[in-house]
Formats: structure tokens, C-alpha cells, sequence
């Protein structure tokens, strides 16, 4: 298969690609960042993104989001510290395919990408059977309007970005961030910043 693999740090990045081609993939090509990677994926024509949640200049679920709708035959894996619900409901709703754990990566990446050659999904280890069939049974409940920039602060809070990491994706200030919050809050009756992430996830939307 081959593999399109998108980690910001350049040493695991390499360490990455090599148990790729141990497994006996193609890795064709690398990116550091979601707008390399768009870029990459168009040039390339992988099978196959390997996507890093931790890449820094988009959320990670919307690379993924576009990934999909861009290149709907390419099969995406989540690279990710760690699987909650919340996190799982919105990955599967922008078709994440595989999800491997980052400290488990040396045991689950090989059957994973062979997983995904055979078109079924894998989660061993990351997530919980019995939860992923919730989740997958689960329809979306109805979404209202909102702004683009106000779904862009709903789905950062539901990756549990921090009010500087949204500043510095969105280009405004740190001020700006928590007063879009409070208007949300105002706007949709949310008690808290849980509340916003909590919406996103139960929406299953996420906009680029």
C-alpha cells in the first residue's frame, strides 16, 4: 500500500516510516503539517494517511475531514495519545478508519495497515469494543446555524486544545478565543467549555 504519513516531529516521523516499510508498505510521502499533507495527498495518491492528532496547523479531524471528502477511496489512521468517547464519535464521523495509540504503535501499526489492505477497520487496544459499537449504533442529533469561525472553536474544544493553541490556529488573540466562547455559551445556553466540546461530539460535524 501506499502510505502518506503526517507527524510534526521529524524524528517520529522517521522512526514512523520505518515500520511502515517494515511491514512492507511504500511510504510516498511525508508531511509535517495538514496543509503539506492536502498538498502531499493531491501529488501522491496514497492508499493509505497515516495522521499525527498532534499536527499543528490545522485540527487534526479537520485534515481528516478533508482527506475524505477530497479523496474518498484513501483510508485514514489516527496516530493519537489517547481514544475517549468524545474523541471517537467525532473520528468516526469524518471516517477514520484505524485508530493506533502512540505507545502501542511498535505492536498495532503492522496489523493495522494490513487491516486496512483488506478494507476493515482496526482499533485493538485503543478502543473499547463494546463502546465502539455504541458509538457506531448512535445517529447524530440535529445541528443549528452557526458561523464557521464559531464551529472552528467548538470542534478545537472538542480536541481539548487549549485557549493559546486555538489562538495561534485561528490568528487572533487569546481574549479573542474567550469571548467567542462566552458568546457561544450565551448563544446555545452551554454551562462550560465541556458543554461546547459535548455538542460537536454529538453533532458529528466538523468544518474545515
Amino acid at each position: 500500500m501506499r502510505v502518506l504519513v503526517t507527524v510534526p516531529a521529524e524524528v517520529e516521523r522517521a522512526g514512523l516510516c520505518l515500520l511502515v516499510e517494515d511491514a512492507g508498505h511504500r511510504v510516498v510521502a511525508e508531511a509535517a503539517d495538514g496543509h503539506s499533507s492536502l498538498a502531499l495527498a493531491q501529488e501522491r495518491e496514497p492508499d493509505i494517511a497515516i495522521v499525527d492528532t498532534t499536527i499543528p496547523d490545522v485540527p487534526a479531524l479537520g485534515l481528516v475531514h478533508f482527506l475524505s471528502q477530497k479523496y474518498p477511496g484513501l483510508q485514514v489512521l489516527l496516530y493519537t495519545e489517547r481514544c475517549s468517547r468524545d474523541w471517537m464519535q467525532v473520528a468516526l464521523g469524518e471516517g477514520v478508519r484505524a485508530f493506533v495509540l502512540k505507545r502501542r504503535v511498535g505492536k498495532h501499526l503492522a496489523p493495522a495497515l494490513r487491516a486496512l489492505a483488506d478494507h476493515r477497520p482496526y482499533w485493538e487496544e485503543a478502543v473499547d469494543d463494546a463502546l465502539l459499537d455504541d458509538l457506531l449504533e448512535r445517529g447524530p442529533p440535529p445541528t443549528m446555524e452557526l458561523t464557521s469561525r464559531e464551529w472552528q472553536i467548538l470542534q478545537m474544544s472538542a480536541e481539548e486544545r487549549t485557549t493559546k493553541e486555538m489562538a495561534r490556529t485561528m490568528g487572533i488573540a487569546p481574549e479573542t478565543v474567550d469571548q467567542l466562547r462566552a458568546r457561544l455559551r450565551r448563544k446555545m445556553g452551554f454551562r462550560s467549555k465541556a458543554d461546547l466540546a459535548r455538542y460537536v461530539i454529538q453533532s458529528g460535524r466538523l468544518n474545515g
